[in-house]
């Protein structure tokens, strides 16, 4: 009887692990596609050019350089959540809020 309990708690830990561990790669991810994106918005804000498909666009706009940077800033916040979330597998995360105007 003992054995049979031992062995749900193993193969019930072993199930929370995997889960765990995926839920860590799954956040790696999100936080590394938003650093990726608060790099292409902070680039492009500051040399005034935005980048499309390996192109350069036209200058912007000081309006369209706040709202990169705004941009930025949201996707900052996110990438912060993101790490946190991949540190601490274990903690609900709340959803992402919604990206600025």
């Amino acid at each position: 009887m003992i054995g049979v309990a031992a062995a749900g708690v193993i193969l019930g830990l072993g199930a929370e692990g995997t889960r765990l561990w995926r839920s860590c790669r799954e956040y790696r991810r999100l936080a590394w596609g938003h650093e990726w994106n608060e790099l292409v918005f902070r680039s492009s804000a500051a040399q005034g050019r935005e980048f499309r498909s390996g192109t350069i666009g036209p200058v912007l706009s000081p309006t369209r350089i706040a709202a990169m940077l705004r941009s930025a800033d949201h996707e900052a916040r996110l990438k912060r959540k993101y790490r946190r979330a991949a540190l601490y597998p274990w903690l609900p995360v709340a959803p992402d809020p919604p990206a600025p105007e």
